[in-house]
């Protein structure tokens, strides 16, 4: 089944956000901020059906 999207507006303030933490001059944060990750999301949609049990986001 098709993961559903959660709406991440509201923070939470006892976990502060992970990028919020990390450097972001790293070389892989930079790097990861460049791939196009929808794209991904939308690729692989096909193999997930509507039924059954709820899937974790992709």
């Amino acid at each position: 089944m098709k993961a559903k999207k959660k709406n991440c507006n509201q923070g939470n303030f006892l976990y502060p956000d992970l990028l919020k933490q990390l450097n972001p001059h790293h070389s892989l944060l930079q790097l990861a901020k460049q791939i196009p990750w929808q794209h991904f999301d939308d690729e692989f949609t096909v193999y997930y059906s509507e039924k059954g049990r709820p899937a974790k986001l992709i």
